[in-house]
């Protein structure tokens, strides 16, 4: 007996070495494997991507993934390695091959990690529920029905307009980024629930919805895929409070999504939205092809709606002002450009009256491609039988992807100089780079909200330029006449501070 129990006192720390040890062993070999036998091996990039996604994950969390995947592809090329199975691409020719190529480049499951609901028009990898649900809200998306409802962004409008006129009678600083966002999101409001939510009236940005949230905890999960089906089971009971924020988060925009479609539910309003179309179709029980459809398929499209809709638009305007406000020429000659166009009797200028100028056109075109807010890069999978792609063959199954802004940084595609907010490059002889130009992603799963937003920054850029004198406050911390704003992303780039500005109307007063 006491043989036996020495016995078994030895085995126990001699199983548990043995474990570890089989354990150090097959790391080492997935670590050689990855690295020196792995059909991708042959391409450049950073020694951890070669054998683990959580250098991906790590890189989003500090904030700066997209400007690391320039200075990589400065250094090492078009296309570079950042995953096991994973390459990113920074070259002209392969938008067209990639996202034109409709489905044949099925989405990865990168994009899994944002259902919150069910997947939604931007995160399902099913390309019959994506034709489905594409068909059923794109009629409310298109140019003319977005333009139908521009007197909602009106009255929006009117609301912000009369929080800085008092900001310039009083001689007051205010966050112009903030009040962007304000207004975005009641615009959002009255498009997809018919009723705005409230922040242009409280002024209040703990009202604003816990998108950074969501997309953080969805872009850092969604690199490590294996990881995506535990988050919202596991993650939840572990105690850090940055990833108790996230869940939290996504949780709370999940319970807004479920609020905001049931209160549209039970109003009585008859005004065609964003969500109308979807809400003919739950009134008969299926969809435009005849499959059953509920509540929570409007609920999971409404997350959608809320997370694309809320803050991209309102980061892309504020950029735009930000580079308008250090560059003193391109900021006049949009301004003159501007008052060219019979001032309309309200302060909201119709987008219909500005959308055709040709250096207001060449201003929106470079904030695009200076700082494509959407800046995660967007993932698809080499089809089976493999691809030429830059250059190079790529086998099938193998995950790629494109960052807009490691492309709209590339001198190769649009041309030295990039660094510099420079619209007069858009009216060059010759220079057609919009084949190229993807701050809504490419084909046939390319942002639906795009009219909207489009509408939403010019109205705003012309509405205040011709309204006000707008200058940096003193002592801002955006005083300083940098190159570039500082960013920061968690998938969506915004600008990384308060943008504190000092307003004046205009003599005349434009109405």
């Amino acid at each position: 007996m006491a043989t036996s129990s020495l016995l078994f006192g030895l085995g126990a720390p001699l199983l548990l070495s043995g474990l570890t040890l089989l354990l150090c062993c097959w790391t080492v070999a997935q670590v050689v494997y990855c690295r020196y036998f792995h059909p991708l091996s042959v391409f450049p990039g950073p020694f951890l991507a070669s054998f683990t996604n959580l250098w991906k994950s790590y890189q989003v969390l500090l904030g700066k993934y997209e400007d690391t995947l320039l200075k990589l592809h400065r250094k090492h090329g078009k296309l570079v390695r950042i995953g096991p199975n994973h390459l990113d691409v920074s070259d002209a020719d392969s938008v067209k091959n990639i996202f034109g190529a409709g489905r044949t480049y099925p989405k990865s499951t990168f994009y899994d990690a944002f259902t919150a609901l069910r997947p939604n028009l931007f995160g399902t990898r099913d390309e019959q529920v994506h034709s489905t649900r594409r068909k059923a809200v794109s009629n409310s998306f298109s140019a003319q029905s977005v333009a139908s409802m521009e007197v909602h962004m009106d009255r929006c409008m009117e609301k912000l307009i009369r929080r800085l006129d008092s900001a310039a009678e009083n001689g007051e600083a205010i966050d112009i980024k903030l009040w962007i966002a304000f207004f975005v999101m009641d615009v959002l409001g009255e498009l997809a629930f018919s009723r705005p939510f409230g922040v242009l009236d409280s002024g209040d940005e703990y009202q604003m919805p816990p998108v950074r949230e969501h997309v953080l905890l969805a872009t850092t999960s969604g690199q490590t895929p294996w990881v995506v089906p535990y988050v919202n089971s596991m993650v939840p009971h572990v105690p850090v409070p940055s990833l108790q924020r996230m869940v939290r988060g996504r949780k709370d925009l999940r319970q807004m999504a479920i609020d905001s479609v049931n209160d549209r539910l039970r109003s009585d309003s008859t005004r065609i939205d964003l969500l109308g179309r979807l809400l003919d179709e739950l009134k008969s029980g299926v969809d435009s092809k005849g499959r059953a459809l509920d509540v929570v398929d409007v609920q999971t499209e409404a997350f959608g709606f809320i997370v694309a809709g809320s803050h991209t638009t309102a980061a892309s305007t504020t950029l735009l002002l930000w580079h308008l406000l250090r560059n003193d020429e391109a900021f006049a000659k949009l301004r003159d450009e501007i008052d060219s166009v019979p001032r309309p009797s309200s302060p909201s200028y119709p987008y219909s009256s500005v959308k055709t100028l040709t250096y207001f056109q060449a201003v929106v075109d470079e904030a695009f491609r200076i700082n494509p807010v959407f800046v995660m890069p967007l993932m698809r999978v080499v089809p089976d039988g493999g691809r030429q792609i830059a250059g190079s063959y790529i086998p099938g199954g193998t995950d790629i992807s494109i960052c807009n802004h490691a492309l709209h940084h590339d001198d190769s595609v649009f041309g030295p100089d990039l660094e510099r907010f420079l619209p007069e490059r858009w009216l060059q002889p010759g220079y057609d780079k919009h084949a190229y130009l993807m701050p809504f992603g490419g084909g046939h799963r390319a942002c639906v909200g795009r009219n909207i937003a489009s509408q939403e920054i010019y109205k705003i850029v012309a509405s205040l330029l011709a309204r006000y004198d707008i200058s940096l406050a003193l002592g801002s911390a955006s005083d300083g006449m940098q190159r570039m704003p500082q960013t920061k992303s968690f998938g969506v780039a915004d600008l990384d501070e308060r943008f504190m500005v000092e307003l004046k109307l205009r003599t005349p007063i434009i109405v």
